[in-house]
């Protein structure tokens, strides 16, 4: 297998290979059915000639970053882009943040969260997904301590247990912004409310339940151990979701409150 990453979006090799390192770990710690007995990662030298080959699209798409993202620098992980309140992205967001309870008078500003490496993990495990992806816009709100963290990281399943988990150890999304803007804490003494919008792939999802560390099985007779995408608070009416997978959600944009 290639260092994926490292051609066209010019990822750094070492931080490819620790990403594929990990995620192998992750799926040969499933006890998915079949037998994994070998992996090799072909990594090549600086000095061989890199051909380039006409892209091919992965599941009618390829993997490339959004058209509205401005350019960073290779080295700069995160970078955050002010949205100017005349442009249609910035309507897009305000519209969706006040459609689901949002006070529109609060909102002070929105940034884009441009992380090439977050969001090129987030597009693969889409692509990877079985059935519905059913990707919904989402929101959490959070300690105003962990956003340097979450932007750089993503959010972490680490926090599971500090506002809540009534329905299984994951990261929280709530449909609608009011109910995460009483979790958008000040606690630094300088600094405003703030909340995410976020990328998630909800999938098939059920309810779920306290103590849950991954969504339960389908019972699926044709595909034994098959697990649910995501959980939720009601099965009919969800207004809350629960992921336990660490790519299956995305930090598109950054609210900041009044």
């Amino acid at each position: 297998m290639p260092l994926i990453g490292t051609g066209k979006h010019m990822f750094p090799e070492d931080v490819v290979l620790r990403v594929m390192r990990e995620e192998f770990e992750k799926f040969s710690s499933m006890n998915l059915p079949g037998t994994l007995k070998e992996i090799k990662l072909v990594r090549y030298g600086q000095r061989m000639k890199r051909t380039t080959v006409p892209a091919q699209p992965v599941n009618g798409s390829e993997l490339s970053l959004p058209s509205n993202w401005t350019l960073q620098p290779e080295n700069q992980l995160v970078k955050l882009v002010r949205i100017a309140t005349s442009s249609q992205e910035y309507l897009e967001v305000f519209n969706h943040f006040v459609a689901r309870g949002g006070n529109a008078s609060q909102l002070r500003k929105v940034e884009r969260i441009q992380n090439p490496q977050l969001y090129s993990r987030y597009l693969a495990f889409k692509k990877s997904m079985r059935g519905e992806v059913n990707e919904m816009r989402l929101f959490h709100g959070t300690d105003a301590a962990n956003i340097d963290s979450i932007n750089a990281h993503n959010f972490s399943r680490s926090f599971a247990g500090v506002n809540g988990v009534a329905y299984g150890n994951g990261v929280y999304f709530a449909r609608d912004a009011s109910y995460s803007m009483g979790y958008a804490n000040r606690q630094l003494s300088d600094a405003l409310p703030k909340m995410y919008m976020a990328k998630v792939l909800v999938g098939d999802y059920t309810k779920g339940k306290k103590g849950m560390k991954a969504p339960p099985l389908k019972n699926d007779p044709h595909n034994p151990g098959l697990r649910y995408d995501s959980v939720v608070d009601h099965r009919r009416n969800p207004s809350m979701y629960v992921i336990f997978q660490d790519n299956q959600y995305y930090p598109e944009y950054l609210l900041t409150m009044r």
